[in-house]
């Protein structure tokens, strides 16, 4: 895990980047910038925790699963309260969906956030993971990838 988030987080300084530059006058407007501090502060999260170690925050020293996990969470939260905000503006079906991928996709990661910060017993921090825990997180994966394209084929 710790190896790609460097990649991760460039890549959304870099999608944050392209935003403002495709969308100057996002720069003035409130709502964009509450919604993207928190994906910029993640991003940050995401490359020192990936770097570093732990990072001494005044007399508390933060392992880097705890930046990391926090990092999750927040983008959790961000991206979340973006789709629920995007549903009020939609009618009919299309609002249940963003609604419900809100509560379980965003769910979900503040969930993995939270038990990468503590360490816990669901996610698998080890620097090289177990094939079994590869495969099964290939294949949950591939199963949501095709359950979310299934989805949005029967709706449109």
């Amino acid at each position: 895990m710790k190896r790609s988030l460097p990649y991760v987080g460039t890549f959304m300084f870099l999608l944050i980047g392209l935003y403002f530059l495709a969308f100057p006058e996002a720069l003035t407007d409130p709502t964009t910038l509450v919604s993207m501090g928190p994906i910029t502060i993640a991003a940050t999260l995401l490359i020192v925790g990936a770097l570093r170690d732990s990072v001494q925050v005044g007399s508390r020293k933060f392992d880097w699963n705890v930046l990391v996990g926090v990092a999750f969470v927040l983008l959790g939260v961000s991206v979340g309260g973006s789709m629920v905000q995007s549903a009020f503006y939609e009618s009919g079906v299309m609002r249940w969906i963003l609604g419900i991928c809100a509560i379980f996709g965003c769910g979900s990661l503040v969930w993995i956030g939270l038990q990468t910060a503590v360490d816990g017993r669901h996610v698998d921090l080890d620097t090289e993971p177990s094939n079994a825990r590869v495969a099964g997180v290939v294949l949950f994966a591939v199963v949501s990838f095709l359950a979310g394209v299934a989805i949005w084929s029967i709706v449109l």
